[in-house]
């Protein structure tokens, strides 16, 4: 017997080969249906935007421009976000996993290295106010493009969404162009943000009102709900190294102290209460009895992610305060972490209303952010006070996990009651 034939008995195992094969909507109600390596793969680019935005970020803080690092920092974060989201939106709907949609990944792959190349250039003219976003630009319509000639594909191959499609394509396609439009004209940094808040909300809006005009695509909950959750664990990446940062800092500037080990200890703590916190709801299994809600979801998606890489920033902030490279007060400090700290748990509150209705807003709720808003206060009247960042971020750290510790001891009995009642009203 040759040994390139199988035993009698055995299973053949088969080379896989990506040609091309009809692009057809997958089914809302597939079983096991998980992220694709290659969309995993294509989240790795994702991670360096990240950390670029971030650590820009921490600088401008650190240097006292806030509002110039801010607007720099959101504009970054949403265009990477938003890029990522509108490609994830497809997926759902289309996962055709041929050497085609393999290449059109590829350049949305290559696009997102070449933004986050222009990010330091935009964060260095926003401090002067000045408009530098050539380069960003250039990275953000080369991840879009690719969609435009998905979705046409779509559209040729797919007759029962063929309209939506069209829609979804020819509306990126005009985005893109106005984009460019807007680098080359250069108009003064007033009008240029104006200009491109309005592109912002174009984009943003396209997909549901091409969907409500067109007819709706379909799209996996669970699968949707899962891909959310793992650009969220990338943004907790972001927290975790700037408290690597921090901890770095300090012991270059004071060895291996009992500060040091406190610092990492509090910056893993913290960040293992968010996500704790973020993951407490199923959501897969809310998107699918209450589908329509998917549209509010992404949006609220959209402010958790850049907050919790602020969170991140923050944590650098702290690094570079124990290096005595900042130029602010150590309360202004403590505020870099704890404003988008509270943002995030508030946004995350926020989601559970959207997923839950009105049984998200209840007394139980109401109460947690409540303490997280006291919480994050003793830290910022401890850092005014004159009490040292490490003690501070020891305080700080207990934020998420008041909600973490409710939701174990009481509150899952609370929030499987709005579940029941939440299903009931179907």
């Amino acid at each position: 017997m040759s040994d390139a034939t199988p035993r009698p008995g055995t299973r053949r195992i088969l080379a896989t080969r990506h040609a091309l094969v009809r692009m057809t909507g997958r089914s809302a109600t597939e079983s096991h249906r998980v992220a694709t390596p290659l969309e995993l793969f294509y989240d790795l680019t994702i991670v360096v935007a990240f950390s670029f935005a971030g650590e820009e970020f921490a600088h401008q803080l650190a240097e006292g421009h806030l509002a110039q690092g801010l607007v720099a920092f959101v504009f970054a974060m949403f265009a990477v976000v938003w890029a990522w989201m509108s490609y994830t939106r497809f997926a759902t709907a289309y996962d055709t996993d041929d050497w085609f949609v393999r290449l059109a990944v590829l350049v949305q792959m290559v696009g997102v290295v070449v933004l986050a190349l222009g990010i330091p250039t935009m964060f260095e003219g926003m401090a002067e106010w000045h408009v530098e976003t050539g380069t960003m630009v250039l990275g953000y319509v080369i991840m879009r493009i690719p969609l435009v000639a998905l979705w046409a594909r779509a559209a040729a191959q797919d007759p029962e969404h063929r309209r939506t499609s069209v829609s979804m394509a020819v509306g990126i396609a005009i985005t893109q162009v106005a984009w460019v439009v807007l680098v080359l004209a250069d108009p003064p940094i007033g009008i240029w943000f104006a200009i491109g808040f309005v592109l912002f909300l174009a984009e943003v809006g396209l997909p549901t009102i091409a969907q409500r005009a067109r007819g709706w695509l379909p799209w996996h909950p669970h699968h949707l709900a899962e891909r959310y959750g793992l650009l969220a664990i990338i943004a907790f990446g972001e927290v975790i190294l700037g408290t690597t940062i921090a901890v770095r800092a300090l012991v270059e500037e004071q060895g291996v102290t009992v500060d040091a080990i406190t610092l990492g200890f509090a910056g893993v703590a913290l960040t293992f209460g968010l996500w704790w916190t973020y993951f407490m709801l199923p959501t897969g299994e809310l998107l699918e009895a209450f589908p329509r809600r998917a549209t509010a979801y992404t949006a609220g998606q959209m402010v958790v992610y850049p907050a919790i890489a602020a969170v991140g920033a923050g944590l650098h902030v702290v690094a570079l305060a124990f290096e005595h490279h900042v130029e602010i007060p150590e309360v202004a400090v403590m505020a870099t972490i704890a404003v988008p700290l509270l943002v995030v748990l508030l946004a995350a509150y926020g989601l559970y209303g959207v997923v839950l209705g009105r049984e998200g807003a209840d007394p139980l709720h109401i109460l947690l952010r409540s303490l997280s808003v006291l919480v994050v206060a003793v830290s910022l009247v401890m850092a005014w006070a004159g009490a040292s960042l490490v003690a501070c971020l020891l305080v700080i750290m207990f934020t998420p996990w008041v909600s973490v510790v409710t939701y174990e001891a009481v509150g899952h009995r609370h929030v499987q009651e709005s579940l029941d009642r939440v299903l009931a009203r179907r």
